[in-house]
């Protein structure tokens, strides 16, 4: 009786969660054995949460279960021990945001992130460092998540430009998608490729410009119709500067107003010529949009303007960088932007990469300008480069720059393919590789007048052929000197062209090619004439045959012809063969049966 009170005693205690409270003193932080005895796992989580926090100790978070309460136990212990790096460790990339910015003395600083060991929050660190220092070169250190990083960073710097160093075009445009009405920034409405996105972008700009200028750039008729309108009314309520009891107070407040919000409709509320273009100055620098600088009509301001937006280039952001970092930054930036003035800048040289001599060679195949490959350093390298550019032109101008022969006649060679043309052929000199250049270019081209121009054989009869099949051109193939290639090409064009009479043309001196020919074209011309141009009995009776299969005439062997001998046997041989081949293909027995030969039928009934 002992036993059972017992037992239903502890399952009692157990099952109420009167444990839950065994361990823990009103008043005081839980301990351990306080949070493991809890039953339920949201008082347990909870617990682990509040001890963690309390006695500053990480792994007590690391046992959360719930993700929301494991985040609030990272936040709770970032801002416990004054150390943001436990920020990183929250599921929620939002929670994270918040956490980073209340510790942002972590996230900056020249030093900053390189205390992180674990790759993906060192990756997460880079990117909140970049967003807090608004510093998109930061970006660079994030891992995969560059394009992500950079977007945060235009968002929170209001700089559509970073937007342009996304290389993923889906991820750039939504980048310019969120900038674009955030910064009130119409430029950047203007790069965005869908047109209900790019018009939504530009009236919510024009609204918060209060330009109607602005509608312009709206073709559906309704859209702009209502941006109008929208921006009418917007103006409509600015009261905020009208108020003011001088010309220069309400200047001095429009300036303010618009610089703060990039505002530009209200850069043109303002009264004195100075204000109003310092006004769209200060906008186009502070977005990095030259084309504000269009509304100044002071022609010194206006090319002041654009040189203080083309000065707040993103690739001085760079300079918080160093080493492999810092020439990866200004790599990055230098290929988007397709700026080689920025390549000298490189200095960086490791086992696998010359940072200056990539950046050149890169961006010269890009923009397919050989003059960049004179400034790589090696041979090698420039030659490299300049068949690179010859390729992307199409041009054999810069093959005849490179320094190395092999690498200068590879160069002809593949742009001779194409461009689909001779002329780059004769610059080699080598007479094989000279002849495997007319080949290339006469195939791309489809020419077979261009291979008469070959000297060797072997790759003129390789020429022939290939393009004879590719062609289907009987006339080609006949130029074919060597007698295997040749037999290769007449059987290849008869089957393209279901022609069994071209096997014909085969040597005589050859029957068995020709033979095999006809049997390989004969199903597919669908008729058993050439199988009586088979003089071969196995193989006449396996031509009747396969095209009796083709045409789902499972008796054709019947018209097979008896050789003209005495033995039954082998004056049967080819319809028994037939009658083999469709009994085994049919799987049939009863087809067996209709064979003369014993063995041969013995050997068809143990097959089907």
């Amino acid at each position: 009786m002992r036993t059972i009170l017992g037992g239903f005693l502890l399952f009692f205690i157990f099952s109420s969660g009167c444990l839950d409270q065994i361990f823990v003193n009103p008043g005081e932080v839980p301990n351990t054995v306080a949070c493991d005895a809890f039953t339920d796992s949201a008082s347990r989580d909870t617990c682990y949460r509040d001890q963690g926090i309390a006695e500053k100790n990480a792994p007590f978070c690391e046992k959360i279960v719930n993700s929301s309460t494991r985040d609030e136990c990272w936040s709770g212990l970032a801002g416990a021990m004054d150390n943001g790096e436990f920020c990183l460790r929250m599921d929620s990339f939002a929670g994270q945001m918040v956490c980073a910015d209340a510790h942002s003395s972590f996230f900056t600083g020249t030093t900053a992130c390189t205390s992180v060991s674990n790759t993906k929050e060192a990756s997460f660190c880079y990117r909140h460092a970049a967003r807090i220092a608004g510093n998109p070169a930061l970006c660079y250190q994030a891992g995969d998540s560059i394009a992500p990083c950079l977007t945060d960073v235009a968002e929170s710097t209001l700089k559509s430009v970073t937007c342009d160093l996304i290389e993923s075009s889906d991820a750039r445009q939504s980048c310019y998608a969120k900038v674009g009405p955030a910064a009130n920034d119409s430029s950047a409405c203007a790069k965005i490729i869908d047109t209900f996105t790019r018009e939504s972008c530009l009236l919510s700009v024009a609204v918060g410009q209060f330009s109607e200028s602005v509608c312009n750039g709206i073709t559906t008729p309704a859209l702009k119709a209502s941006c109008i309108s929208q921006v009418q009314a917007a103006v409509s309520t600015v009261s905020v500067c009208t108020g003011t009891s001088t010309v220069e107070a309400s200047d001095a407040c429009y300036h303010s107003t618009a610089v703060a919000n990039h505002q530009t409709g209200l850069c043109a509320k303002i009264i004195g010529k100075v204000k109003r273009e310092d006004c769209y100055s200060d906008i186009a620098v502070a977005t990095g949009d030259s084309t504000i600088c269009a509304d100044i009509t002071t022609d010194v301001v206006e090319a002041n303007c654009l040189a203080l937006v083309a000065g707040t280039g993103i690739v001085n952001s760079c300079g918080i960088l160093e080493g492999l970092p810092r020439d990866e930054c200004v790599l990055g930036i230098a290929l988007t932007n397709k700026d080689p003035s920025l390549c000298a800048q490189l200095v960086v040289v490791t086992g696998q990469k010359h940072y200056r001599d990539s950046c050149y060679s890169e961006l010269a195949a890009s923009l397919k300008d050989a003059s960049l490959c004179v400034a790589i350093s090696t041979t090698e390298g420039r030659d490299s480069c300049l068949e690179s550019v010859a390729l992307k032109i199409p041009s054999a101008d810069p093959c005849f720059l490179i320094s190395d022969p092999e690498t200068a006649n590879s160069c002809l060679l593949a742009v001779a393919g194409v461009v689909k043309d001779l002329t780059p052929c004769a610059g080699i000199t080598v007479p094989s590789e000279k002849d495997a250049c007319i080949s290339l270019a006469a195939i791309a081209g489809k020419n077979g007048e261009w291979c008469a121009q070959i000297t060797g054989t072997g790759t003129k009869d390789g020429c022939y052929s290939t393009l004879s099949m590719e062609l289907n051109d009987k006339s080609l193939c006949n130029k074919v000197v060597n007698k295997v290639d040749k037999y290769i090409c007449v059987e290849d064009i008869a089957v393209a062209l279901s022609d069994w009479m071209y096997c014909l043309e085969m040597s005589s001196s050859d029957p068995l090619s020709r033979q095999e020919c006809l049997l390989t074209v004969a199903p597919k011309a669908g008729t058993y004439i050439p199988c009586t141009h088979i003089t071969d009995q196995v193989l006449k009776g396996t031509c009747y045959a396969k095209v009796g299969a083709a045409l789902s005439n499972f008796l054709a062997c019947e018209d097979v012809p008896l050789k003209q001998v005495k033995d039954d046997s082998q004056a049967n041989e080819a319809r028994d063969t037939c009658w083999m081949i469709m009994s085994v293909d049919g799987k049939s027995v009863d087809l067996c049966e209709k064979i003369v030969d014993e063995n041969t039928m013995e050997e068809c009934l143990d097959a089907a």
